[in-house]
Parts: structure tokens; C-alpha cells; sequence
């Protein structure tokens, strides 16, 4: 069984790698998507077929890789592209994966699949269906995506938006060059992307704001420790790593 996962925003959890195993759990929240990113991340429950990504463009796809998984499952698909695997978008019963191989080290870029995965999460809450994201532990990579992903559909900069996340997952805490890859998001992309994202989703559908005034608002139930930890900026992460 899992260890529990948090509700970020409604039909959006964020857990760690057992959860993903845990069938009740899933059930329980409606989760038919799952969106995972760790060393080795690959559908886990059962059978799993290829299915058409959610917003991917499955075109370039043009290499299939045999492998022995779990319980005879079929294969596993790669996409490649001149820069090498990206991520590809998977069914598996009626459980549809999004699986991301990275690492969880300060030199890893996740900039490169913030756009997929946040594509990935929000067309899973038009649905009304749950999105776990998850990694190993459910605290630095996972925990990434959302706080992309929340920054995109609010108004909120990284500060506010992992402060958030925060409060619905206390243990959540990316790694120093994630932080400063979210603050690079912010400065670089967003307002462009926002701009875009707009236009194709047009007006807010969820009540993501009001959520995440409310998780903002909660009391700090944070260790002196972790607030100190939290503290660190992405300036100081640079000179640390």
C-alpha cells in the first residue's frame, strides 16, 4: 500500500511510487491518469498498450523497444528525437501513464517537460478525472511539474506557488537547481506561455485561485528547521551546487 498522497487542487494528487502501485487508493480518487518521473518510470499496473499521446505529436515516433515488464506486458514505446527520449503518453487498461525518466540531481533539466506535463495534468481535470504525479519519494521531482503547472494556470510566481504545494504536501521540497530552474520558468517563459495557454484553454475553468488563496492561508504546522530550509533561494542554491 502507499504512504497516502495530497490533494494539491481538485483532481490533482501528488504521492510518491507506491501510491501509484496502490489500486484502492487510486480508486478512491477517481486517479486515471498518472503522471510518473523518476530514474526508471514506466507504467506499473498490469497490461499496457501504446495509445496516442494527450498533446503529443506521436508523428516522430518511429522506434518500438521490446522489454520484459510485469504480468506479460505487451512492450514499452520510446519516442526519440534528435536530442533523444521525450516523454510519450501511455494506456494502460483504463489508466492512462505519462512517464518521465530523470533524475533527481540539481543538474537535471525538468524545463524540458514542464509543457507536456502540464498539458498532461490539466487535460486529465477537464475529463473531472484524478492525476497522481509522482516520483520515488513525492518530493522533488513530482513536486516540480506541480508547482510548473500551478504557476501556469494562476497568477502566482514559484515562491507562492510551491508555498502552496507546500501546505497541502509539507514534505515537499525540491532539490536546489529545480528551484532555480522553476525561478527561470518564471522569468523566461510563463508570461509568454500564459498568453498561450490561454488562448487555447480560454477562460478558467477550475476555481484554481480561490484553491490556492485557501492552501496560502493555511497555518504553518512547519518544523523552525524546514522553515529554514524553505528559505533558501535559487540565488544561493547556484553558489551551493
Amino acid at each position: 500500500m502507499g504512504n497516502g498522497i495530497n490533494k494539491v487542487l481538485p483532481n490533482l494528487y501528488l504521492g510518491n511510487i507506491k501510491d501509484a502501485r496502490d489500486k484502492e487508493l487510486l480508486a478512491q480518487h477517481n486517479i486515471r491518469h498518472i503522471l510518473s518521473i523518476h530514474d526508471t518510470a514506466a507504467p506499473v499496473l498490469e497490461l499496457f498498450v501504446v495509445l496516442s499521446s494527450c498533446e503529443c505529436d506521436l508523428s516522430c515516433l518511429h522506434h518500438f523497444q521490446s522489454s520484459l515488464c510485469p504480468r506479460g506486458a505487451l512492450g514499452r514505446v520510446s519516442r526519440f528525437t534528435s536530442s533523444g527520449a521525450v516523454p510519450l503518453t501511455q494506456k494502460q487498461e483504463d489508466m492512462r501513464y505519462l512517464c518521465i525518466s530523470a533524475a533527481d540531481h540539481s543538474k537535471q533539466d525538468l524545463t524540458q517537460y514542464f509543457r507536456d506535463s502540464i498539458t498532461f495534468i490539466h487535460e486529465s481535470r477537464l475529463k473531472g478525472e484524478g492525476c497522481l504525479v509522482h516520483c520515488v519519494a513525492g518530493v522533488s521531482r513530482s513536486v516540480t511539474l506541480v508547482v510548473a503547472y500551478v504557476m501556469t494556470v494562476t497568477g502566482r510566481g514559484w515562491v507562492e506557488a510551491l508555498a502552496a504545494v507546500r501546505a497541502a504536501r509539507p514534505c515537499a521540497g525540491p532539490n536546489l537547481g529545480f528551484l532555480k530552474q522553476l525561478e527561470e520558468f518564471e522569468n523566461m517563459e510563463l508570461k509568454e506561455y500564459r498568453a498561450s495557454w490561454k488562448e487555447r484553454y480560454g477562460n478558467q475553468t477550475f476555481n484554481d485561485e480561490e484553491e490556492l488563496a485557501a492552501l496560502l492561508t493555511r497555518k504553518s504546522t512547519c518544523s523552525s528547521s524546514d522553515t529554514i530550509t524553505t528559505s533558501i533561494t535559487p540565488a544561493a542554491a547556484t553558489s551551493r551546487t
